[in-house]
């Protein structure tokens, strides 16, 4: 049966829970051209020591690895203060989304650089140049940033847009 507040709520954890995904599949895959929910399905069934012994091989940008979850993390808090603020919702909705926020502990621990010291590797020379958008025009929401790859000579093309 339909339930529109069940619905919305749901939406709201989708499109944060999607937003994280696409980030994570783009340590994996940079600049592949991936089926988003196939890949997904695929990492979400290795282990993490698996993940781990992949992720070793791949050559990516730091830029992913250091993707910010603050703001997804605040969007979730504040879901989860409704959710306990109400009996309306079945436990499992509380848990999810408590899983989620614990899942950005998780990887903030795990790429903090007094964790993990040896996970980058800098590169000075690089095709890529990050651009805070934010400063290019103030209208630009704060922490906004693409991340673009020099072609040639001053052409750059975007790779990746956030915020």
């Amino acid at each position: 049966m339909y339930n529109p507040i069940e619905t919305h709520i749901k939406k709201k954890v989708d499109y944060i829970v999607l937003e994280i995904a696409r980030n994570i599949i783009n340590l994996f895959d940079f600049e592949k051209t991936v089926n988003y929910s196939t890949r997904l399905v695929e990492l979400d069934n290795l282990s993490v020591e698996e993940m781990a012994r992949e992720i070793v091989n791949v050559e990516t940008l730091g830029f992913y690895y250091l993707y910010d979850y603050e703001e997804s993390q605040n969007k979730l808090e504040k879901l989860l203060d409704q959710l306990l603020s109400c009996n309306y919702f079945v436990d499992g909705w509380r848990e999810a989304v408590i899983n989620f926020i614990d899942w950005i502990d998780m990887w903030t621990h795990t790429v903090d650089p007094h964790f993990s010291p040896e996970l980058f590797k800098n590169i000075l020379d690089s095709e890529y140049i990050i651009k805070d958008m934010h400063s290019e025009n103030p209208n630009n929401p704060p922490k906004s940033v693409i991340l673009l790859r020099h072609e040639k000579e001053d052409q750059y093309r975007v790779v990746q847009g956030d915020r």
